[in-house]
């Protein structure tokens, strides 16, 4: 099996993603922590579509449309997907950049946020491992 093809795999990254965000946030370097939330939330989202599926995840870095590929989605992961998404560019391109953004208390937020969503895409990961769902 490809590690593309599957769901622990994603998961290990994002993990990793998470660890080093941390990282960066303990560090003061608020301005690259923000884009790995998003990268540990995408890569938790194409984790359960793998499990789902059993096929390769959309090769999207669209949060809200990887998103749809899912059901049963609570409010609360919903209304924070457009605040996590904005991170894959606002952080990476200087014509997006808003500096004041990125302090301690945003990202620290975006942080948890990121993290609580990921938890729960590995939940979802692990009930459909269980269940066998395809």
């Amino acid at each position: 099996m490809s590690r593309e093809n599957d769901p622990q795999a994603w998961l290990e990254f994002a993990s990793r993603d998470l660890s080093t965000a941390r990282k960066l946030l303990d560090w003061g370097d608020y301005l690259h922590c923000a884009p790995l939330c998003e990268q540990a939330v995408e890569k938790s989202l194409k984790a359960v579509i793998v499990a789902k599926t059993h096929s390769l995840p959309p090769r999207s870095h669209n949060l809200r449309r990887l998103l749809k590929e899912l059901a049963d989605v609570p409010e609360w992961v919903s209304e924070k997907m457009p605040d996590i998404e904005a991170h894959y560019y606002m952080a990476r391109y200087p014509a997006d950049v808003d500096l004041e953004f990125y302090d301690q208390a945003n990202t620290r937020a975006l942080l948890e946020d990121a993290e609580e969503i990921c938890q729960w895409l590995s939940v979802q990961v692990n009930d459909l491992n269980k269940s066998g769902a395809s």
